[in-house]
């Protein structure tokens, strides 16, 4: 879903905050989660570069607080092949 919507919006951070912030208010929890502050719940991800670019990696994850092996996922194979797609 990430991509898609990326690809929809013309502002990648707008894309980003339809992902977090928005998503939260609409389901009505954005008192709790959505957005990175003090006392909020937050999966976090650390990448190289912006989210919606194609040629972006995670480079750590966060779930609740603990860190997710990447190496455990399918994550690089299917970023790698992604990144590697034929030009359209």
């Amino acid at each position: 879903r990430v991509p898609a919507i990326c690809a929809e919006s013309s502002v990648p951070d707008r894309a980003v905050r339809a992902l977090t912030l928005d998503a939260a208010a609409i389901l009505g929890v954005d008192d709790r989660m959505g957005s990175l502050e003090a006392g909020k719940i937050a999966d976090v991800i650390v990448t190289t570069g912006h989210p919606c670019r194609a040629d972006t990696r995670v480079v750590a994850s966060f779930i609740a607080g603990e860190p997710i092996d990447l190496a455990a996922t399918v994550h690089e194979a299917d970023s790698t092949r992604f990144a590697n797609r034929p030009a359209p």
